[in-house]
């Protein structure tokens, strides 16, 4: 009896010790698992129930500080990205992403504070009548960033000569659309919370249509929370286990549809929840594709391999994200739409040439078939 009660001991504390491993890494659905095993092995141990509570406290806390620094980087409010990073670190000390987050944006401010502010030069412009004149308030971030805080309607490009108004049907409002990109290739974007594969045929209604010999309808992928929850209708193996119900996708898993679709899983920008599917097996879409983005609010390219379009040849990130169902654009330096300048941030016009210093790129839309 003796020595059973030593080893129940002993287990509980290994428990306790996982448990707090866990939770400097912000772990902490994994840290409630071993405090949960400590208190089935030791109910009579007090203070186990409030610790879980507790652990299950700091998820909550860490899931609503996550999606506020990813927010931040993503509109590069290096200032507020560190606060972010600060109160993570507080409840998760070891937490890789703040720590790395941190870091990145203490290099950003730091060049920030060091270049002081800077003013654009605005060609001059005709003169405009008081009711076409254009009122634009600018203001200096805590970063020594000149930004604009607000322009009256109509919104105009740097330059003498304004932006002709785009009819509505042209913006980049719909849910699916193609990427091209010069020297990287192709890739198909589906930002519906619900997204159909399927065969591309003729009135199937699936959001990504694969040449291949499959079901019209073969699977549905739901975005819940940031994950991929996919629906087998048809047969679907993971890493080769075939799946008959409901399950999540993870980074580096394989997914094989029918007798010789494969696609591989990656989510790997840790300030995104978007994901790509690369075509592993021969297979394409259609129209053509090199791969498929589940996208999440937000699409970045660039240099980083972690990216989900990695552009090795880009001396920056580019970002796309969605703000109230339209795609916008947003870069350090400027870039131009068909040959006309525009500011950092622009929405994006389909059918439109985008270019930068070394990037350039066109979005095409893509139309439900009946």
């Amino acid at each position: 009896e003796i020595d059973y009660r030593a080893t129940r001991i002993c287990r509980v504390a290994e428990c306790l010790q996982a448990a707090e491993r866990f939770a400097e890494f912000g772990k902490f659905e994994s840290a409630v698992e071993q405090l949960t095993v400590a208190a089935e092995s030791h109910p009579e141990l007090s203070g186990l129930k409030e610790r879980i509570e507790c652990k299950q406290q700091r998820h909550l806390q860490l899931e609503k500080l996550l999606g506020q620094l990813q927010t931040a980087a993503l509109s590069c409010q290096w200032k507020e990205v560190g606060q972010f990073c600060d109160q993570i670190l507080a409840i998760a000390p070891k937490h890789e992403i703040a720590l790395g987050a941190k870091r990145h944006a203490a290099n950003q401010w730091k060049r920030r504070t060091s270049a002081g502010s800077k003013i654009t030069n605005i060609p001059d412009r005709p003169k405009q009548s008081p009711d076409d004149a254009i009122t634009v308030s600018v203001s200096t971030t805590a970063g020594g960033r000149s930004v604009i805080s607000s322009v009256s309607e109509p919104k105009v490009v740097a330059q003498a000569k304004p932006l002709t108004k785009v009819a509505p049907e042209k913006l980049a409002s719909t849910t699916s659309f193609l990427i091209w990109i010069d020297g990287v290739g192709g890739y198909l974007v589906c930002a519906e919370a619900v997204n159909m594969i399927g065969q591309a045929i003729d009135g199937a209604g699936v959001s990504i249509p694969l040449q291949a010999d499959l079901r019209q309808r073969h699977a549905r992928v739901e975005t819940i929370t940031g994950q991929h929850l996919v629906h087998p209708l048809g047969t679907v193996r993971v890493d080769g286990r075939l799946m008959t119900e409901a399950f999540v996708l993870r980074t580096g898993q394989s997914l094989s549809l029918g007798d010789g679709v494969k696609l591989g899983y990656t989510q790997t920008h840790p300030l995104s929840k978007t994901a790509r599917l690369d075509f592993v097996s021969r297979h394409r879409t259609l129209p053509w594709s090199d791969g498929v983005l589940l996208a999440c609010k937000s699409i970045i390219l660039g240099p980083n391999p972690n990216n989900h379009i990695y552009c090795p040849r880009w001396k920056q990130d580019v970002i796309l994200f969605q703000r109230k169902e339209q795609w916008f654009c947003r870069c350090k330096s400027k870039f131009r739409l068909d040959d006309q300048p525009l500011a950092h941030e622009f929405p994006i016009q389909f059918n439109s040439k985008i270019t930068g210093d070394d990037f350039s790129m066109t979005l095409e839309p893509v139309f439900e078939k009946d």
